[in-house]
């Protein structure tokens, strides 16, 4: 048990603690790798420990009962990975966390990390707030899938995408329609209109978003 206080004070969240409360909270980290595709938990799972992402890309779904994922988005370093049920004796309620690339996380045993937030205010309140926001991102989009057409679901997952990664995405157009429940040929056929308007290049298994501001304009004349 215990961690290299160093990563704990690169931590947004943390920066504001003394070298005292960042030593604190470094005897009760610990660090987790995974692989690519390695979960670090699933959405029905009641996680025992809060996580924070310290290096490489972890995304966020949910699964139908039909087995096909639905992406809520991707977080980076430094980013909260949850669960919300770190405050609940509940599932984690923000869908299944995997990892996209080699990442490594830091994790803080629940009951531990309760406590410490109940006499570091204002980490607390961050950490409120941060959830809060991810709740309501998590129930927007969940919102956007049960509610958009088709084509606004593929356009608006391309710009979510792109603010997340940048301009050149690495899925195939088939992982595009899955990450939205739409079929390989509906996908290909709104990705060739995409394409012809000029928005989208697709090469190799990538994905390069050429104009995102017609794309949201786009999704916009779509509402």
């Amino acid at each position: 048990m215990g961690h290299d206080t160093e990563d704990i004070r690169k931590l947004h969240l943390f920066s504001k603690l003394t070298e005292k409360e960042i030593t604190e909270l470094s005897g009760i980290a610990i660090e987790r790798t995974l692989i690519p595709d390695e979960y670090l938990f699933l959405e029905e799972d009641s996680p025992e420990y809060f996580y924070i992402l310290k290096e490489g890309r972890i995304k966020s779904f949910l699964s139908s009962s039909l087995g096909k994922e639905f992406l809520m988005g991707f977080l980076g370093p430094g980013e909260i990975l949850g669960p919300v049920s770190i405050f609940f004796n509940r599932s984690s309620t923000i869908g299944s966390m995997q990892a996209v690339s080699f990442s490594k996380v830091l994790g803080f045993k629940k009951n531990e990390f309760v406590s410490f937030l109940m006499t570091h205010p204002q980490v607390s309140f961050k950490v409120t707030r941060i959830l809060a926001a991810r709740m309501s991102e998590f129930c927007r989009r969940a919102s956007d899938l049960a509610g958009e057409k088709v084509e606004q679901r593929i356009m608006g997952i391309l710009l979510m995408l792109y603010s997340r990664l940048g301009d050149i995405l690495p899925f195939t157009r088939q992982e595009i329609g899955e990450m939205v429940g739409a079929t390989t040929e509906t996908t290909i056929r709104i990705m060739c209109q995409l394409k012809e308007k000029g928005i989208i290049e697709s090469i190799r298994g990538k994905i390069i978003i050429k104009d995102p501001a017609k794309l949201k304009s786009l999704i916009k004349e779509e509402i």
